[in-house]
């Protein structure tokens, strides 16, 4: 049963049934007739390893993604023998997990490690690692109710920790304040009563650490052995539970018109994921705008007259950056810049006309000549085919100190991570004016039909959707190296521009270079960007945003 009371500014509570499936990491098949792990015939209840942790392309099992996620947050798999995963299971193909606990223990059984993994509604996620440490509590300090066996043991039975909130969940809370958790060892409560037991509360506190929210989930019946369920238990089972996962997000939505309509709670518009949390998956739009953004990237950095070094990392992409030398970036400034990282991390975009009699720069020039480019959501290859140049689109969707934090689709930085100034980000600006310039010299390749819906495009193109957070509410101490980068972006972006304010209709960069396809694209994908773009415009100006209305009458005139 799941439980949730929030204490100010208004009193509201609410208790619902609900379905937890645990599952040792591992485990892959059907596990009898009701439960099932990345099976080809999923059972009743299916867990499947795409729902959880990073999102990737890549089929990669619960346990795989597990230690590639812990590897990233500094914890080796020598560090933990085991661990489970208890969490809602899809039903029929479908289910919404507010929160799924992971459970990490040592070779003694003592859980060392948990991992609250969040999701909203949104479909935006969070994981929080948490480790075990002061605060934890014995079986004397928690009633986990009738015991057997050695009474003797002070064995930790309760998991404690507390963390800052940085991910919104709720449109009624900020993304301020912190968590503290309780957590019931499910295998120390089993040791102690024969049973496994789940009772879990979380405290939402304000950032004036006065509890908030209480929010509490825990057994109410006995746990179900899925391998000697009989046929009767299994009916009785799915029809008394079938519809408490499809309830989940209705249930949800009920709760919040009761906060808005009768309780009057303020709204928290929703903030852009931060670099900590997992942004929403990819619409297909989004996935095809990707593709054209990374060989637009490409074409930019191959084609620099300067020494550049670009390190993407598109959304979702598992943390495995793709990086990008320019031809006269020297060889064996590469080499010494990417030992500092695995290969196997790296996906390496190398151009065979390196200047290799180029003297080694100081670190300070490395730096200087690099430009890390993170996607945080894929939002941000929507938002980019609006804006009229990419300059312009860096600086408001990330580079600038006007644009709020927590309307960011982008981070940039110089040298990797934060570097010294802003000649990185002059240099990228440059090669992309250049790239440019020099395929207006050219004519594109298109017949007087693909021309007009050309010019149809640079009619309909019209600023992306205002951010929920347009200006910041304060700068803090500390960003002058990050004013200095935006700063050089504006610049830059007006050079090439002109700066002309109200600009007429005109093409981007990334406009001109999908018209005249360079490198890898051919006609299918002009002509791909062409539709792709104009259906967004369409949808900004007359359908809401929602590029499926314009499918939908698309598809009604045809």
């Amino acid at each position: 049963r799941t439980a949730h009371s929030r204490m100010f500014p208004k009193k509201h509570s609410f208790s619902y049934s609900y379905l937890y499936v645990g599952i040792p990491i591992g485990i892959k098949g059907r596990i009898g007739n009701v439960l099932s792990v990345d099976s080809p015939s999923p059972a009743w209840f299916d867990i499947r390893s795409a729902d959880y942790l990073d999102r990737s392309t890549s089929q990669q099992t619960l346990g795989e993604k597990l230690k590639q996620y812990l590897q990233t947050q500094g914890v080796d798999e020598r560090d933990y023998e085991f661990a489970y995963l208890v969490t809602a299971p899809r039903f029929l193909g479908y289910s919404f997990n507010p929160v799924s606990f992971w459970y990490l223990y040592d070779e003694d059984t003592n859980l060392k490690y948990m991992v609250l993994e969040v999701n909203n509604t949104f479909d935006e996620r969070r994981m929080y690692l948490l480790k075990a440490g002061r605060g934890a509590a014995a079986l004397d300090d928690f009633d986990v109710g009738e015991t057997k066996g050695d009474q003797s043991s002070t064995k930790t039975v309760v998991f404690t920790n507390s963390w800052s909130k940085d991910f919104h969940v709720s449109p009624f809370n900020s993304r301020n304040g912190s968590y503290s958790l309780r957590a019931v060892d499910p295998l120390a409560s089993l040791e102690r009563t024969g049973r496994v037991q789940i009772d879990n509360t979380i405290v939402l506190k304000s950032s004036e650490n006065h509890p908030k929210i209480i929010a509490r989930v825990f057994s109410t019946d006995a746990p179900l052995e899925p391998t000697t369920i009989t046929a009767l238990q299994l009916s009785r089972f799915i029809a008394t539970w079938w519809w408490v996962g499809l309830a989940t997000l209705p249930r949800i939505l009920w709760e919040a018109q009761k906060l808005f309509f009768r309780r009057k709670l303020e709204i928290f518009y929703r903030p852009e994921v931060t670099s900590s949390s997992i942004g929403r998956p990819y619409t297909d739009e989004e996935w095809d705008l990707e593709e054209f953004f990374r060989a637009f990237l490409i074409h930019t950095v191959e084609t620099s007259r300067e020494p550049l070094r670009v390190i993407y990392e598109p959304a979702h992409n598992a943390h495995r950056e793709i990086v990008l030398y320019s031809p006269t970036y020297s060889t064996s400034l590469s080499s010494s810049s990417s030992s500092s990282s695995p290969s196997n991390n790296k996906s390496r975009h190398n151009n065979n006309n390196a200047n290799n009699n180029q003297p080694k720069p100081s670190r300070a020039h490395v730096l200087d000549h690099t430009l890390t480019i993170k996607i945080l959501t894929p939002a941000f290859y929507t938002r980019l085919l609006h804006h009229p140049s990419i300059g312009s689109a860096f600086e408001a969707e990330g580079s600038s100190p006007a644009t709020h934090e927590k309307a960011r689709t982008a981070l940039f930085s110089s040298g990797g991570g934060g570097g010294p100034g802003p000649q990185s980000m002059e240099i990228f600006l440059r090669a992309v004016r250049d790239a440019d310039v020099q395929l207006q010299l050219r004519h594109p390749r298109t017949g007087w039909l693909e021309s007009l819906r050309w010019g149809i495009l640079k009619g309909l193109r019209c600023p992306p959707a205002k951010p929920a957070y347009p200006r910041p509410e304060e700068e803090e101490e500390g960003e002058e190296d990050e004013a200095d980068v935006a700063s050089a972006a504006a610049a830059a972006a007006a050079a090439a521009s002109g700066d002309v304010a109200p600009a007429p209709p005109s093409f981007s960069e990334l406009d001109r270079f999908m018209q005249h396809s360079p490198g890898n694209l051919d006609a299918s994908s002009r002509k791909a960007y062409l539709s792709l773009a104009t259906k967004l415009f369409l949808a900004e100006r007359y359908a809401g945003g929602l590029p499926a209305v314009i499918d939908l009458l698309d598809a009604l005139l045809r």
